[in-house]
């Protein structure tokens, strides 16, 4: 008997372990999924219809939505098998969120310890942040698989005294992929540039420079303004979710936030941090600062990997210190941290499986789901303008066009609105204002179907749909 558990040990290492856990949390994910056409990120949303419209053959109005960000690139394979299925594009998110904290595992093992990174991936895999951006297919998921993908490639790159071309450009198309997806990719370019500064000889280091800088400030040209990022919050209640989960499952705890804020100044100011910073360290750290003018989930789940890669060598350091001997006294601290956050975590997993039984939604979804019951009688006419295009031609499945622009021509809004049927937006927005002001002047054409925390939406009254039936 002895013998076989020693032949069994020596087979299987702690990795095959690791895999065992992927597999369960995996099953843990897909059981704790939504499986509706809500709760997607709206810049996701515009990538998958756009290629579910070249693969079906059918004309939409996706085109009039903007410039998409470089996820439509990434999900081609994907919707050339799985058209028109949201559960296989969270599938997909899922397994790129496991392989970019696989490798966020083996750079922290070498540049800590194997303590500290099966510690920081656990605990990240297991933060609700996590599910939450699996199932809003959200952009922080890729943008950690592009900064992880960057540090190695920079590597591969840095020690090598050319520098191979297809690593050259895939460096380029990586730079491109993480800039178009989010502000805070930006950090990325910011973090190579200062690195290649710091590289003192190099025959291609004025190249790779120039070519970083062009390739990030032309992206960022194309998509600037970044269309279909999810809506900023506050800074403490978004940061309050990486431990609680969706907002709509418990109310504003800011204190958490607050809280997990003050442990990031704390990791910042309790070591010499700032000598110890390599390139995804600093591109984590960019990232997060960036962020704080849009402070959203997908800038949320950025701030949790450098939270936890970062601060919990801290943790280790400050409980060396203050402890005993033994291992309460060297190890006692970290247990109880560490244990005191997986109980959080899993008490606020085990509430995020009431949005699926019980089939929540966000303020702004709940205002969709009125369009969709108006969308899914396919005998009446429907032709809606959306604050949220993409989210919306998700739910409904019938065209949706974005919102009419609002200049001051009166003559010219009703022209452009006299197609529509519906119009859904946030009357709260500042960005609004001028449509709310122009609507102010056709409201006799328009009724209010229903005012909700996340807008409202107007249908054009039953005298008023001839317009529509003449298209």
């Amino acid at each position: 008997m002895r013998a076989m558990i020693q032949s069994l040990s020596a087979r299987f290492r702690p990795r095959h372990l690791a895999m065992v856990g992927i597999c369960l949390l995996a099953a843990a994910f897909l059981y704790l999924l939504r499986y509706d056409n809500y709760g997607i990120e709206e810049g996701a949303a515009r990538a998958l219809l756009i290629n579910w419209s070249i693969v079906h053959r059918i004309a939409n109005p996706i085109a009039f939505f903007g410039v998409p960000d470089l996820r439509a690139i990434l999900f081609i394979p994907l919707d050339l098998h799985w058209a028109g299925s949201l559960p296989a594009a969270k599938v997909f998110t899922m397994l790129f969120l496991f392989a970019a904290v696989l490798m966020m595992h083996r750079w922290s093992a070498v540049r800590d310890d194997e303590e500290v990174a099966m510690l920081a991936s656990g605990l990240l895999l297991i933060s609700p942040i996590c599910l939450m951006q699996i199932d809003a297919i959200g952009s922080g998921v890729y943008l950690l698989f592009g900064f992880i993908s960057i540090f190695f490639l920079h590597g591969r790159l840095r020690s090598s005294a050319d520098g191979v071309p297809s690593d050259f450009f895939l460096l380029m198309l990586l730079v491109a992929f993480v800039v178009s997806l989010h502000p805070i990719g930006m950090a990325a370019p910011i973090a190579l540039l200062i690195a290649w500064r710091r590289i003192g000889r190099h025959r291609r280091r004025r190249l790779i420079m120039a070519a970083i800088t062009a390739t990030a400030t032309g992206v960022a040209l194309l998509r600037w303004g970044w269309s279909g990022m999810e809506d900023p919050g506050a800074i403490p209640s978004v940061l309050g979710d990486i431990w609680l989960g969706p907002p709509m499952i418990h109310p504003p705890h800011l204190w958490l936030g607050y809280l997990i804020g003050l442990l990031l100044l704390a990791a910042l100011v309790a070591i010499p941090i700032w000598r110890r910073l390599d390139l995804m360290a600093g591109m984590l750290l960019v990232a997060g600062l960036i962020g704080l003018y849009h402070p959203d989930h997908a800038w949320a789940l950025v701030v949790a990997a450098f939270f936890y890669y970062l601060g919990i060598p801290v943790l280790i350091r400050l409980n060396s210190r203050i402890g005993g001997g033994g291992m309460a006294g060297q190890r006692g601290l970290v247990l109880l941290v560490v244990a005191l956050v997986a109980m959080l975590c899993s008490q606020s997993g085990k509430a995020m499986s009431r949005i699926r039984t019980e089939g929540l939604k966000s303020p702004t979804d709940l205002l969709i789901s009125v369009v969709a019951r108006d969308a899914a009688d396919l005998h009446r006419p429907f032709l809606a303008a959306s604050q949220w295009p993409g989210r919306t031609m998700l739910a409904t499945r019938r065209d949706v066009f974005p919102l009419p622009p609002a200049d001051g021509d009166v003559e010219r809004f009703k022209r452009n609105i006299a197609p529509l049927t519906h119009i859904l937006f946030d009357e709260r927005n500042p960005a609004q204002r001028p449509l709310v002001e122009s609507l102010a002047t056709v409201t006799g054409a328009w009724e209010t179907v229903a005012i909700t925390e996340g807008g409202v939406v107007l249908r054009r009254r039953s005298g008023g749909t001839e317009v529509a039936k003449k298209r």
